[in-house]
């Protein structure tokens, strides 16, 4: 039975989309959803960093129909749904109707607020991103090169 509250699947990816849109993941990524169907309702979400037995067992035990990772079970992505075999997490969170969504480094480049927890508990100041000093590396030297500095 799912509460009033409910939500789609597609609602909950909308939400986490607004926050870590999957255009910020790495090429070589496989975040969005992975498993299960938009339409399906779900009254909550599992939080996990990997797919696992626990998360699973915890979703079916409470009757919610998502489940939500850090690292895609579904990698690489070139693979994708091929290589499912019965017997895979993937597989088996398919076949109790509870969707997967991954959100791996689009979630990296977007959580600046983990930055600051880390930084406020070490007395510290957040001075920016590392993925942000990183790119703005790469684009100075790439203007070099482009410039013929």
């Amino acid at each position: 039975m799912i509460s009033k509250s409910s939500k789609t699947v597609k609602e909950i990816l909308s939400f986490l989309e607004e926050r870590a849109p999957a255009s910020f993941a790495e090429e070589w990524d496989n975040v969005g959803l992975l498993v299960g169907d938009p339409a399906w309702k779900s009254s909550g979400a599992v939080v996990s960093i990997d797919l696992t037995e626990e998360a699973i067992e915890l979703a079916t035990q409470r009757r919610i129909s998502v489940i939500v990772t850090h690292h895609p079970c579904l990698f690489p992505k070139t693979r994708g749904i091929s290589r499912w075999v019965p017997g895979t997490l993937a597989f088996e969170a398919a076949h109790r109707g509870i969707a997967v969504i991954a959100c791996h480094t689009n979630f990296d480049r977007c959580a600046v607020q983990v930055s600051h927890q880390i930084a406020k508990g070490l007395g510290a100041r957040v001075k920016g991103r590392l993925y942000d000093s990183v790119q703005e590396q790469r684009a100075k030297k790439l203007g070099r090169l482009v410039s013929g500095s």
